[in-house]
């Protein structure tokens, strides 16, 4: 039986226009939103891998007024088989 080495991850992001913007200036609008998954990376004996399963995603949403007491900014975090934010004890969808 051969073993998987897992020795790290894969970091994606994302961002719509309004963040893109906002990365360059500094300032974001209400709307902006930036997504960022985290992938396995099984490695193999040599030190190479290849992509893996999606682990995590984390969402923040730009909206001052509604997340006003967190700098304007909304989080959630989505574990792999979720559909809820895991802060608000998700259930795994099957």
């Amino acid at each position: 039986m051969r073993k998987t080495v897992h020795r790290a991850g894969i970091f994606c992001f994302y961002a719509n226009d309004k963040a893109t913007a906002g990365l360059r200036d500094g300032s974001y609008e209400d709307g902006a939103i930036i997504a960022g998954e985290m992938l396995e990376f099984p490695g193999n004996e040599n030190g190479g891998g290849k992509e893996g399963q999606r682990r995590m995603v984390g969402v923040m949403v730009r909206d001052c007024q509604r997340y006003s007491t967190t700098g304007g900014w909304g989080f959630a975090t989505y574990e792999a088989g979720t559909t809820s934010d895991k802060r608000r004890k998700s259930s795994t969808v099957q």
